[in-house]
């Protein structure tokens, strides 16, 4: 597997054990990030199905994150990432390279900066937690509080 659809994949298969929202931002990070810069290197069918297998174990995951109110959008977004990675093939000329067009890579930006808000929500909400469990066992060992 190229070293990219590699991170890529990797990325999707931590994203279904937990910190979903980070890791489908990594993901589709590491894909725009080389796209923008050099376009995607062609990938074998076998590596293909496997990021797409990679990326169908995902979508519930990636759907729960959201509000109802948003998965319209997310299921586009995943589509439209679907779409990517099926385009992505060996049979293109080695200095071929697949290119994401504007309205594809404008759905990838905004699952992935929508995935990422929901990370540093998640973060933000961890440290508050961790801050009010210092606090309260500060008060319990100057036995200001019960049990």
């Amino acid at each position: 597997m190229s070293y990219h659809a590699g991170n890529i994949a990797d990325e999707l298969l931590r994203a279904v054990d937990g910190d979903t929202a980070y890791h489908v931002s990594g993901a589709l990070d590491v894909m725009l990030g080389v796209a923008d810069r050099t376009g995607l290197e062609p990938l074998c069918s076998k590596r293909r199905g496997d990021l797409l297998a990679a990326l169908a174990n995902v979508e519930f995951a990636v759907l729960r994150i959201f509000r109802l109110e948003d998965q319209n959008e997310v299921r586009r977004s995943l589509a439209a990432f679907r779409t990517v990675v099926e385009c992505w093939n060996e049979d293109a000329h080695p200095s071929a390279r697949v290119k994401i067009d504007h309205e594809r890579r404008l759905r990838l930006r905004w699952l992935q900066n929508a995935c990422f808000n929901i990370s540093i929500i998640e973060e933000l909400a961890a440290r508050a937690a961790e801050r009010r469990a210092s606090a309260v066992g500060k008060l319990k060992q100057l036995g200001f509080a019960n049990g």
